[in-house]
């Protein structure tokens, strides 16, 4: 007798919970191009939600000149635009305030990817659609395939033509509705002379074809999803599960924005989830590859990815133990763009170490997308790995050799000349021991030099007779090389460890100060004063008031700078949306501060604003270990809260008793 089956009690839950919801729904018209009739259909699903009875308003809708569009416009409520003086001109934007104060039944935003003026709250129109629909309103948008930001590199490669304003995938996982429109005859896309010059480059026969591919194979994907999705919620038996996961590595390199792109397109096919990584291997990077890491990190963490930092000395090993801990598949990596005699001197490619060591890992080699002046971005990364160390280094080069050739001059008349080869090798040992890799070398090789040059007869020739003095001078150039290379592994693992150890002693005397302090505004006060000290910036504290679960006016007295008006409203939104914002993120990024809320377990608890100097900047891996030194905080400030209220309950119990 077979079991009955039952659907899954989880599926279930996840079903109900979606459709209890109070979010607004989300309507995407998607097309493969523009003209093909994204705003008509749209206005056309508006009329007939206006016949049914519903409110229905016009937030923003782009006509482009075409009549029909504009005579289904007529009798709907248009919603008036915001201006926006920017650069001396006045541009209309969409009203979100307005917008949210009206609270329509369906709110038509044409242009999703849209780029918003400065000075707006949101960068992206996207953004304030996603505000939209977390206030309950639905909404109805157009999208174009080539906004994706998944497929923009695609689309590049295709019609040659970048597209500037994307949108993250994960977006679409807001959709309820998904409609594809295609209506490219007529000649109703654009007017006059713009007409022409649009069919002769990026409306080709070839670009449409490849575009219409994508959009059908976009939707196609989104209803896939939706169906598996059913299939878990009734438990019908089907490949609705997969145990793939891929997972990119990131480097300063400028190829890795592509292979992030290429990752996320290779996931979605085979609906499964991807990771994202960086190894910090000890090399230091310039500002610039600092922030091209976190750029492309945080549009992994965009598309749908889990963002990983780790740290090892062996970028393809701890790629490799990285990969294993959380079951990997398949890594998908770059392939090398340098001469192979180049990676043969340095013991092979990353992708050469991946093969061998990789055992039931998939490896996949990807050949980057050639963008604009990635093949010269990469040779300057190429020479700044050879670069020279910083100038005291060799000044100590300098005075190395100088003292061994004094020393030499001194001994050679009564230890002979051979022996005047020892001292230049001592040299050689005690620069390996405080220089680095290159000045290392480069004292082996000016030592051999200067020992030929100087002491190995026929003197100040270059000429070498004995064959046991030109094995010495190869034996100064071999140790060095040896010391070099095993000195420079031993301070990268030295300063990842001291980094590793910083860190973690950090969390813990934060703790210390805010948990064990007698009172908790001087525990408060300690953790101001070292997030000021470990991050060179200035802090605030806004606490939530108890009583009232609002934010208070006035910062704490432990913080460094005071919030104005405008600084309060950003720190504010932070709170109640539960999201950071301010610089370094997409909500309000114009503002100088950085406000992350204080998220406990049960509530947002305040919220900690950081203050950097205009030219400063803070990398992702700063970000993460601050939203760290948050956890500990909020989680402190719930305690107390809880110990508060315990307190209370017991005054109010012993009250009752007593009465």
């Amino acid at each position: 007798m077979t079991e009955e089956r039952r659907p899954d009690p989880d599926a279930l839950l996840a079903v109900a919970q979606k459709a209890e919801s109070k979010r607004g729904r989300l309507h995407v018209f998607l097309g493969m191009c523009p003209g093909v009739g994204k705003t008509y259909a749209m206005l056309l699903a508006a009329r007939r939600a206006l016949t049914e009875g519903k409110k229905v308003l016009v937030g923003v809708v782009e006509t482009h000149g075409r009549s029909e569009t504009k005579v289904l416009l007529e009798g709907l409520d248009v919603l008036p635009r915001r201006s926006v003086d920017h650069r001396g001109a006045t541009v209309d934007e969409f009203d979100l305030d307005a917008a949210l104060a009206r609270r329509p039944d369906l709110l038509l935003v044409d242009e999703l990817a849209h780029t918003n003026a400065p000075g707006s709250r949101h960068p992206k129109r996207y953004q304030d659609v996603l505000e939209l629909i977390a206030a309950g309103i639905n909404v109805h948008t157009t999208l174009n395939v080539q906004h994706l930001e998944s497929r923009a590199d695609v689309v590049a490669q295709i019609t040659q033509a970048t597209q500037r304003e994307t949108v993250p995938d994960s977006l679409l996982d807001e959709a309820d509705l998904f409609e594809l429109r295609q209506r490219l005859a007529e000649g109703k896309v654009y007017l006059g002379e713009r007409a022409e010059t649009a069919a002769q480059h990026f409306f080709k026969e070839e670009n449409l074809t490849a575009l219409r591919e994508m959009a059908l194979r976009t939707t196609a994907e989104r209803v896939d999803q939706q169906l598996r999705e059913k299939m878990c919620a009734q438990n019908i038996s089907g490949p609705w599960k997969s145990s793939e996961r891929l997972m990119v590595a990131i480097g300063p390199s400028p190829y890795s924005e592509s292979l992030v792109r290429w990752t996320r397109r290779a996931a979605a096919a085979r609906d499964c989830p991807w990771v994202a990584v960086h190894v910090e291997s000890g090399i230091p990077l310039t500002d610039d590859e600092r922030q091209h890491v976190s750029r492309q990190l945080a549009l992994a963490r965009q598309l749908g990815a889990e963002v990983v930092t780790t740290s090892g000395e062996s970028v393809a090993n701890t790629l490799l133990r990285a990969a294993r801990e959380r079951n990997v598949t398949q890594l998908v990596v770059g392939k090398p763009m340098q001469k192979r005699w180049w990676h043969w001197l340095r013991g092979g490619s990353l992708l050469d170490v991946l093969l061998r060591e990789s055992g039931d890992i998939e490896v996949c080699a990807v050949r980057p997308m050639p963008l604009t002046g990635g093949r010269s971005a990469a040779r300057k990364r190429q020479a700044a790995t050879t670069a020279a160390a910083p100038a005291r280094e060799w000044t100590q080069v300098a005075i190395i050799s100088g003292v061994a050739t004094g020393l030499g001059l001194l001994m050679q008349n009564w230890a002979g000349y051979r022996s005047v080869a020892l001292v230049y090798l001592l040299g050689v040992v005690v620069a390996a021991f405080r220089l680095s890799r290159w000045p290392v070398f480069v004292t082996a090789v000016l030592g051999a030099l200067l020992w030929d040059l100087l002491f190995i007869p026929p003197r100040f020739t270059l000429y070498i007779r004995e064959v046991h003095d030109a094995m010495m001078c190869a034996m100064l150039t071999i140790v060095a090389l040896a010391l070099g290379h095993f000195t420079a592994r031993l301070k990268s693992r030295e300063s990842l460890e001291r980094e590793r150890e910083r860190r973690t002693a950090a969390l813990l005397e934060l703790t210390n100060k805010t948990a064990l302090a007698p009172e908790l505004d001087g525990g408060l006060n300690a953790a101001l004063r070292q997030i000021d000290a470990i991050f060179n910036v200035r802090s605030a504290l806004l606490l939530r008031d108890n009583d009232t679960h609002r934010l208070m006016e006035a910062a704490h007295a432990g913080s460094s700078f005071h919030p104005d008006v405008k600084e309060r409203s950003v720190a504010v939104w932070a709170f109640e949306k539960k999201q950071q914002a301010g610089r370094f993120t997409d909500t309000l990024p114009d503002v100088p501060a950085f406000w992350i809320p204080l998220q406990a377990r049960t509530a947002v608890m305040g919220v900690l604003g950081v203050l950097c100097a205009p030219e400063q900047t803070l990398t992702l891996g700063e970000r993460d270990w601050l939203q760290n030194f948050t956890v500990q905080i909020a989680s402190i400030l719930e305690k107390e809260h809880f110990i508060q209220a315990f307190q209370a309950a017991e005054v109010s119990e012993a009250s009752e008793r007593l009465r």
